[in-house]
């Protein structure tokens, strides 16, 4: 479960007001004249996080996190576009390295990739963001689940619908395209198995889809 801790509005960069939402608001204060906001004494085992918005309807997290250990926990966001002019703390008691069990450590989803922690499939596509990651697709562009990476015939989604690979057009390695197999029922992850028929000293198989 992901809880706000605490929504800081910046007025012209030169003072803060802290709004509490959550119990934790009181144990947080922010320095208007550095733009320092520090936990006091963060909860052991709490993993904390920061989004901004300049609107208050689209909330961005912030390439930071921090896990509590019982001492202060400071933060100086970075505000260099005048239109990061709310900042929300949140935080979450949730076990684990991977909140969204995507494939993807909650620190890298936040300080590497922009995405969202306790969301698996950012923008919607049906395909798991540590999955597009891993294979050279967008995790924040829907429009890559249709479109065919290896060119095999098969969309970049039917291929993790399927287990196959959207990079190599010829998943298990039997010669025969993933499109080819998952049209005639074979499975685009086994190769088929013998029998072999020898014509003249040159071994061939028989695929499952055409006996």
């Amino acid at each position: 479960m992901l809880l706000v801790a605490s929504l800081c509005v910046l007025n012209g960069w030169s003072r803060a007001q802290t709004f509490p939402f959550v119990q934790d608001a009181p144990s947080s204060s922010w320095n208007g004249d550095l733009y320092t906001l520090t936990i006091h004494g963060g909860t052991l085992g709490r993993t904390y996080f920061m989004q901004w918005s300049g609107n208050l309807t689209e909330w961005i997290y912030l390439p930071w996190m921090e896990t509590g250990n019982g001492s202060d926990i400071s933060l100086s966001p970075d505000i260099t576009q005048t239109s990061r002019n709310f900042f929300k703390l949140l935080y979450s008691d949730s076990p684990g390295s991977d909140f969204d069990n995507d494939g993807l450590s909650n620190s890298d989803e936040v300080k590497i990739h922009g995405l969202d922690p306790f969301n698996s499939d950012f923008d919607g596509d049906g395909m798991p963001d540590g999955w597009e990651i891993m294979h050279g697709l967008n995790p924040k562009s829907a429009g890559d689940a249709q479109s065919d990476l290896d060119v095999s015939g098969v969309s970049n989604l039917e291929e993790f619908q399927n287990g196959t690979d959207p990079t190599i057009s010829d998943t298990d390695g039997d010669s025969i395209t993933d499109s080819a197999e998952v049209l005639f029922g074979d499975n685009p992850l086994l190769a088929p198995q013998p029998p072999f028929h020898s014509v003249t000293g040159l071994t061939i198989h028989t695929p499952l889809w055409s006996r």
